[in-house]
C-alpha cells in the first residue's frame, strides 16, 4: 500500500521483488508498506505523486472590479476531483472546479 492505498493488483515476481499496480491518487508523498503473510515491512516516504504542471498560462481579461472566470490547462491535476484550491498572487479563487486530469 502507498499513502494507504492498496494495490489493485500486486504479484510475487522474486524472492527479493514483488509488483504493485496503484491507481490513479494525488500527494506529495507516502509511506510504502508490504504485507507478507501478516509480517508488515515499512520504507518510508519512497514514493512520490508527480506535481501538477501548467502546459499554457491562461489569457486572464477581467475587469478592474468584480470577478472573472479562467481555464487552466495541465496535466497531473488528478484522475478525480481533489477539491482543487488555486490563487492568483495572494488572492485565493472563491471557487475552483475541477474538469479533468489536465484541466
Amino acid at each position: 500500500a502507498v499513502l494507504g492505498t492498496a494495490c489493485t493488483a500486486s504479484n510475487w515476481v522474486s524472492d527479493s521483488a514483488v509488483k504493485c499496480v496503484l491507481p490513479r491518487g494525488v500527494g506529495s508523498s507516502g509511506d510504502l508498506e508490504v504485507d507478507l503473510a501478516g509480517r508488515l515491512s515499512t520504507l518510508p516516504s519512497p514514493f512520490r505523486f508527480d506535481a501538477a504542471i501548467l502546459i499554457t498560462p491562461p489569457t486572464i481579461r477581467a475587469p478592474t472590479a468584480g470577478s472573472g472566470r479562467f481555464n487552466l490547462t495541465a496535466r497531473n491535476f488528478g484522475g478525480a476531483d481533489y477539491s482543487p484550491r488555486m490563487a492568483l498572487g495572494q488572492t485565493l479563487a472563491p471557487e475552483t472546479t475541477w474538469l479533468s486530469d489536465s484541466s
